[in-house]
């Protein structure tokens, strides 16, 4: 019988959405790896750009959102609930750009504060490797002295969330819309495009009134 843990992965392998168009269950392509992942947690590649078959058996199990929660309230105590969704969006896209998989298998939704995850609090949290560890402490290192105002704009200035912000009936943030954004050579190199810090500037004044 498998254990929750392999469920977990089967059902979160099913949910989303690296669409292939065919709408079957063919084995994934080998993902190209364009955001480097944190020091000392670099995958296995044949010559640095594909993810090799030996590393998609590697590929780190996915796990819950609250687990995720729990591993930055270890790191950083006293987050509110708006900030630890917007930390979660933020750790997601990270791991989906770096490993082709995503880090937990709840979804995002697209909401006017910012982000929405059923993250169910009485779950007890599961043990994450060092690779999910990994990507969770460069997420915090790079986001978490941020201001909420700065949080927020950073997350509604991306594709991924605005293309579910429009979508009324179902606003789903998809897997594959977070991967592009994070892949972005933008990302890769560390710093916005101009049409991107403009529009952040606008954002943070518009809610600053400066």
């Amino acid at each position: 019988m498998p254990n929750k843990s392999q469920i977990r992965h089967q059902t979160s392998s099913r949910i989303d959405t690296f669409r292939n168009g065919s709408g079957s269950d063919e084995e994934e392509p080998t993902v190209t790896t364009t955001t480097p992942p944190p020091s000392g947690h670099l995958p296995v590649s044949d010559g640095g750009s594909r993810i090799t078959r030996l590393d998609h058996y590697l590929a780190p199990m996915t796990t819950t959102a609250n687990s995720v929660i729990k591993a930055i309230e270890s790191r950083r105590p006293d987050q509110t609930g708006t900030r630890l969704n917007l930390l979660l969006f933020l750790c997601q896209g990270h791991f989906l750009a770096g490993t082709g998989a995503p880090l937990f298998a709840e979804p995002i939704y697209a909401t006017p504060a910012g982000v929405h995850i059923d993250a169910d609090p009485d779950e007890p949290a599961a043990d994450m490797n060092n690779r999910q560890l990994g990507f969770v402490g460069y997420t915090l290192h790079r986001y978490a002295d941020m201001t909420d105002a700065d949080l927020l704009s950073l997350v509604q200035v991306s594709s991924a969330w605005q293309l579910a912000a429009r979508a009324e009936d179902d606003p789903r943030i998809e897997w594959a819309w977070l991967t592009d954004w994070f892949r972005r050579p933008a990302e890769r190199h560390g710093k916005p495009t101009a049409e991107e810090t403009a529009d952040f500037a606008a954002r943070r004044k518009a809610r600053t009134g400066g």
